[in-house]
């Protein structure tokens, strides 16, 4: 399956702090072997690609930043509760905290657009 990153820089899209700026991704919701996941988890969590994320959060004594943990391209299973939707150009965008939306990091898009899930990732 192949993604393309959505050209944000046209609109002048930044993304502030901590924020995560996350779209979509419809993977199938089923295991290696066949069997489907129990849709009632579908409205609590979502898969998704990191399109922007800004440039951190200040430590406590405002001097340096901290890093953040996520780069552009990663795959992340993120908490739908925690997540805020925005439209972008008419695209659905989920933003959120990186601290309290993220759940995991399940994979990343490749130079190619290709994606690659680390293992089967079963919500």
């Amino acid at each position: 399956m192949k993604f393309e990153m959505p050209a944000l820089e046209l609109f002048n899209v930044l993304v502030p702090n901590d924020k995560v700026l996350v779209m979509d991704l419809d993977i199938d919701n089923k295991t290696h072997g066949g069997l489907l996941l129990d849709p009632r988890h579908y409205d609590k969590f979502k898969k998704g690609v990191v399109v922007l994320v800004g440039p951190g959060k200040f430590n406590e004594d405002k001097t340096k930043r901290i890093p953040m943990q996520l780069s552009s391209g990663d795959i992340v299973l993120f908490d739908l509760a925690i997540a805020k939707q925005i439209n972008i150009n008419s695209k659905v965008f989920n933003i959120f905290d990186e601290a309290e939306g993220l759940l995991l990091k399940i994979g990343e898009v490749d130079e190619n657009g290709e994606i690659e899930l680390y293992a089967d990732t079963k919500i």
